[in-house]
């Protein structure tokens, strides 16, 4: 040790003791990079959302797995309690008859049913898996907007459909975030359901009830709302049904999981759902 102390002040003598170097230092040109990617949404993770985290991308799709049309699935709703006031919701098992399905928003210009929305903001989602049908739908700030429903086809294998709602649903009210609780009934007059003249009522009773994370077979979200849907159809010709819906949704992503209950069920923690759809990857 006592060596290698005795060496350090001639190493700081030696190193201040070199002639300057006056050999110029090159310059050079700032790193130049591409431009920056900016993502058309950009979760906060506030718990809440607000119409900016809910709005349609055009040209984008997202990948579901979906339960087999007819076939029943057990489902968990009620989720886990975590003992901070989130839930924890896992429906990550993979099932292997699980479909593969890409939805996605698109404007309606050009669709055979634009000319009966007199809205400019107008788009369209699909309605069913199968995609037989279509939501119409338009955002503002204030609201995510259900204008009608429509047949994909006018002419399809199941016939015409066409529904306006006046007033449009309020189908979810921004912010949306847990105590969210509203209710909103669109009228139908002079619709067509499969060709068959058709007028009626639906009223939305919207719950945002619970907020925590949710597994999935590929991904793990969190800031998730639990948003309860009970959709009353009462046609003027008919019998009324309720079905009960319960859907996750996060920020930018929208809606992660559904699921949707058998006709006329009362309880809101169904565990038997009609359809169950998950985002998730496939081939």
């Amino acid at each position: 040790m006592k060596r290698l102390l005795s060496l350090l002040p001639f190493v700081v003598v030696a190193a201040f003791a070199c002639s300057p170097n006056e050999t110029p230092i090159p310059e050079r040109d700032p790193y130049e990079t591409e431009s920056q990617f900016t993502l058309p949404c950009l979760p906060n993770l506030d718990g809440q959302i607000v119409s900016q985290e809910a709005a349609p991308s055009f040209g984008a799709t997202a990948s579901y797995l979906v339960s087999p049309l007819g076939a029943t699935r057990s489902i968990d709703l009620e989720g886990q309690d975590n003992g901070d006031g989130t839930r924890l919701w896992d429906f990550s098992t993979d099932d292997a008859s699980d479909q593969a399905i890409r939805l996605g928003p698109e404007p309606i210009a050009g669709k055979w049913f634009a000319s009966a929305f007199n809205n400019p903001a107008a788009f369209s989602t699909p309605l069913d898996a199968a995609g037989r049908n279509q939501n119409i739908l338009a955002i503002d700030e204030n609201s995510l907007k259900l204008l009608g429903v429509a047949s994909t086809e006018e002419n399809g294998p199941s016939g015409k459909t066409l529904f306006v709602y006046d007033p449009p649903i309020e189908f979810y009210k921004f912010p949306l975030a847990p105590g969210s609780r509203y209710e909103s009934t669109g009228v139908v007059r002079n619709g067509v359901f499969q060709n068959i003249p058709y007028a009626g009522q639906d009223t939305y009773a919207v719950e945002v009830d619970g907020i925590g994370e949710v597994r999935l077979p590929d991904l793990i979200a969190t800031q998730v709302l639990r948003v309860r849907i009970t959709v009353t159809v009462a046609p003027a010709a008919g019998v009324a049904t309720t079905t009960q819906q319960t859907s996750f949704l996060t920020e930018c992503l929208g809606e992660i999981t559904r699921a949707t209950s058998q006709p006329n069920e009362t309880n809101r923690n169904f565990s038997e759902a009609s359809e169950v759809r998950r985002l998730g990857l496939f081939p």
